[in-house]
């Protein structure tokens, strides 16, 4: 494989699987479907999860029974110098349960909880950030 300058280079499958993952910090549990270019330093980056199943928060069978793909917009820190604009392409799974009172659920996240519009990688930056100034926290005013 070359780079966009022309230098070769070698991805190794068995250490790095999603090199595009690593980069943004989402190795541990999703893919990068997709990267655009939307600006000089910004990216547009479509994630989707690893794990193709899921649990039913309610009764925890797993299923894979996609019912459809709903698409979110997540906020994100900047990752190498670029803006990232992330969309999150989810599962709407189908339980298979019979007994289960909600058939349909959507895969969750660690890093993204439900209903957030926020990864937590944010969320604890701005903790962290808190926690080690000596100073109030404020909205501005």
């Amino acid at each position: 494989m070359t780079d966009v300058t022309g230098v070769p280079f070698e991805v190794l499958s068995d250490v790095l699987s999603d090199p595009a993952a690593v980069l943004f910090g989402l190795e541990a549990e999703f893919n990068v479907v997709r990267v655009e270019r939307t600006g000089p330093a910004a990216v547009k980056l479509i994630i989707e999860q690893a794990a193709r199943e899921g649990p039913r928060p309610a009764c925890g069978v797993f299923s894979a029974a996609v019912k459809e793909r709903p698409v979110s917009r997540v906020k994100d820190l900047p990752a190498s110098g670029q803006q990232v604009e992330l969309w999150w392409r989810k599962r709407r799974l189908w339980c298979r349960e019979v007994l289960c009172p909600r058939r349909a659920f959507i895969q969750t996240s660690a890093a993204v909880k439900p209903r957030a519009r926020t990864t937590e990688r944010p969320r604890d930056k701005i903790a962290s950030a808190i926690a080690g100034s000596n100073r109030p926290v404020g909205c501005g005013g």
